[in-house]
């Protein structure tokens, strides 16, 4: 079961951007407590271009606007707006931090049976953080709920073969590694079509590791 969808609003530049911060800031957010979390999680989402703690605050604000608004944290909104704040940490190099508003994403995901967003970044803070072990352990847990997606909605199957190969590979298995980028190719080319911009990147992805690891032949094929 996926998180309820939030549709955003994109603003189309950096005046419109501030205009809808400062009629924002200065409204009375209790009254329209869903259209205050699409507006603050809106303007987190513009921001976080070009400046990371502004929209870490918008984030941390949407989820005071959530846990309002559902009286608990215990939410997939909530679990959904975890991860854009670890994402937006992560990018601040404040790994820790990240990690463990990923862990408590994925604890609201457990308890209530939701899909797990948390899994590919939690994945990427475990190995940045050395421990290769539970980065394996995690994607593979991801990939089994990915695959038991219908086809077309497995959108980060091909991600998580790519970066467990990448695990794989650090461990010293680069069999294994090549094996699983070939299955994220097939899972590109399943879920975004065969001539998707996904499975030109996922070949570029199998040909920088042929390189890397001296089949030349196989690089080049990919290419």
């Amino acid at each position: 079961m996926a998180a309820e969808p939030i549709v955003l609003t994109e603003y189309s530049n950096e005046a419109e951007a501030l205009a809808a911060e400062q009629a924002f800031l200065a409204s009375n957010m209790d009254a329209d407590l869903a259209a205050a979390e699409r507006t603050a999680r809106s303007l987190a989402q513009f921001f976080e271009e070009d400046d990371l703690p502004k929209a870490q605050k918008y984030i941390e604000m949407a989820l005071t606007l959530i846990e309002k608004r559902k009286g608990t944290q215990r939410d997939g909104a909530y679990a959904s707006a975890l991860v854009d704040l670890a994402y937006t940490k992560m990018r601040q190099r404040r790994t820790e931090e990240s990690r463990d508003d990923l862990l408590r994403a994925k604890s609201i995901e457990d308890e209530l049976g939701l899909l797990h967003l948390s899994t590919m970044p939690l994945a990427k803070i475990m190995s940045v953080m050395g421990d290769l072990e539970e980065a394996e352990r995690l994607l593979r847990e991801g990939i089994a709920e990915q695959e038991a997606l219908p086809l077309g909605e497995q959108t980060e199957l091909s991600s998580m073969f790519s970066h467990l190969a990448m695990v794989r590979m650090n461990q010293g298995d680069t069999e294994a590694a090549g094996s699983l980028l070939d299955k994220s190719i097939s899972a590109c080319k399943v879920n975004f079509g065969e001539s998707s911009s996904e499975v030109g990147g996922a070949y570029v992805t199998k040909a920088g590791f042929s390189k890397m690891t001296g089949d030349m032949d196989a690089a080049v094929s990919c290419l």
